[in-house]
């Protein structure tokens, strides 16, 4: 009996640790959102000049149909592939490109 009362009071624990380890997840994953900065719609004209001038030399001829500033730290830029698809390339502030 008392193998019996310690194995549920046991089951019991580690159930409310898991819960209390996952509500503890949720909220860091919550916080780590809310630090994100926000992604607004700009012109491409008000881009900065070196991330103008990297978009034209890596994609020359092509213009962008919509760029995200994500608060002045990266560009997204969005062109017409040759496929006609739609693409997108990042840029961070100084026109290095941080993804494809």
């Amino acid at each position: 009996m008392k193998t019996l009362v310690l194995a549920v009071a046991a089951v019991l624990g580690m159930s409310a640790s898991a819960f209390a380890a996952t509500e503890n997840n949720d909220s860091t994953a919550v916080q780590t959102a809310q630090e994100q900065p926000a992604v607004t719609v700009i012109t491409a004209d008000q881009l900065p000049a070196e991330v103008q001038t990297a978009f034209k030399t890596d994609f020359p001829g092509v213009e962008p149909t919509k760029v995200e500033s994500n608060a002045g730290v990266s560009f997204k830029i969005y062109y017409p592939a040759a496929d006609g698809t739609e693409a997108s390339v990042v840029y961070d502030a100084t026109g290095k490109r941080i993804e494809k």
